[in-house]
């Protein structure tokens, strides 16, 4: 089942006076996939953003900045979904393979950024993006 197929691996992140130091995706967590494209989205506090999935992209989220829930579904099963915190005391990263639909909600008081490693390219002209609302 691809929902087994997801990983959240927890992350370093330093802060002082400064500001943050957060490492957000090692190699070790991408199994040597090849490298597309990264990529931030925002989204201000109570919107969702994705709904949709791929059939051949993987995915890895990180939020950096603001809290969000990420919400998962297998895309031909939507109605068995998990949530994972991320952001604010959730440092993690996610790993999400290819027919697992994504959308991730900003809960925080400030506006959510997120940034994403695909290992694909988007490609407007032949595009590896499906709709499906589950959040």
């Amino acid at each position: 089942m691809v929902m087994n197929d997801i990983q959240v691996f927890d992350l370093f992140k330093h802060e002082d006076e400064r500001g943050f130091l957060l490492k957000a995706v090692q190699k070790a967590y991408t199994d040597e996939r090849p490298f597309g494209e990264i990529y931030f989205v925002s989204a201000s506090s109570g919107t969702v953003r994705a709904n949709h999935f791929h059939k051949v992209t993987t995915e890895w989220f990180v939020v950096v900045r603001g809290e969000g829930v990420l919400t998962l579904a297998d895309a031909e099963f939507p109605n068995k979904r998990r949530t994972i915190p991320m952001g604010g005391c959730h440092q993690v990263c996610v790993k999400i393979p290819p027919g697992v639909a994504h959308a991730i909600c900003s809960v925080g008081t400030e506006d959510l950024l997120m940034m994403a490693l695909a290992d694909k390219p988007y490609d407007p002209k032949d595009t590896d993006t499906f709709p499906l609302e589950i959040a």
